[in-house]
C-alpha cells in the first residue's frame, strides 16, 4: 500500500509526500508478517502530499539528428509519467534512425527539497545502426513460409525502421488467413550487422 500511494504521489509530481498508516496504533511499516492482529483492528491512514516539483536540470541524450518535441523542460510540472514518456520518445527516435537496439543505459532523479526542483538525467545508450536480417518465419500453419516472407516484403540489408515492420505486420493481416501476426526483433546483431527478425 505505501508503494501505490506514493506512486500515485510521484505521477502528480509530489516527492516529499508523507505516509503513514497506522495499524492498532502502530505504523504497519514496523510490524511483523507473521503477526496474528486481534479483532477490533483500527486502521488509521494519513497523508501529507506536500509541494507539487517542477522539472529543474533536464539532461536527456544524447539526442539523434532529427527528434519528436521535447517531452521534458525545466519548468515544467514533474510528473513521473512524463520521464517515462520522454525516455521512450527518445527511444523511439533513435529507432527510426536506424538503431535498433537503443536503451535506457543510466537514470539519476534527483528531488531537490529546497528548491522545490526534480533534477532528471537519463542517458540513452543507441546501439550501432544495423540492417535487416533475411526475416525468418515460425508459426503459421497451411501458409507457405517463404510466401509469407515474400509478403511481408523485409529487404534483407535495409537499414532498420520500425515503419517497415508496420507496414509488414498491416500486408500480412490483409491477407485475412491470420488471427495475429507478431514481428519479433533479436536482441543482438548477427555477424553481418543486420538484425533478424521472426
Amino acid at each position: 500500500d505505501y508503494r501505490r500511494l506514493l506512486s500515485v504521489f510521484y505521477d502528480n509530481a509530489y516527492y516529499g509526500a508523507q505516509i503513514s498508516i497506522r495499524i492498532n496504533g502502530v505504523e504497519a511499516a514496523q510490524l511483523p508478517l507473521t503477526i496474528d492482529l486481534k479483532a477490533p483492528i483500527t486502521v488509521k491512514i494519513a497523508l501529507t502530499a506536500g509541494p507539487q516539483f517542477d522539472f529543474g536540470k533536464v539532461m536527456l541524450g544524447p539526442q539523434p539528428e532529427t527528434q519528436g518535441p521535447a517531452i521534458l523542460a525545466p519548468g515544467m510540472i514533474a510528473k513521473a509519467e512524463l520521464i517515462k514518456q520522454a525516455s521512450a520518445s527518445l527511444i523511439n527516435d533513435w529507432r527510426r534512425k536506424g538503431h535498433p537496439l537503443a536503451k535506457v543505459a543510466d537514470a539519476t532523479l534527483t528531488a531537490d527539497h529546497a528548491r522545490q526542483k526534480l533534477d532528471v538525467s537519463i542517458r540513452i545508450d543507441p546501439g550501432p545502426p544495423l540492417g535487416f536480417a533475411q526475416p525468418t518465419v515460425s508459426g503459421a500453419t497451411g501458409v507457405d513460409a517463404g510466401f509469407i516472407t515474400y509478403i511481408a516484403d523485409i529487404p534483407e540489408g535495409q537499414a532498420f525502421d520500425p515503419d517497415t515492420l508496420d507496414q509488414a505486420r498491416e500486408r500480412l493481416m490483409r491477407l485475412g488467413v491470420f488471427r495475429s501476426v507478431q514481428i519479433e526483433e533479436a536482441e543482438a546483431p548477427d555477424p553481418k550487422g543486420n538484425l533478424a527478425t521472426n
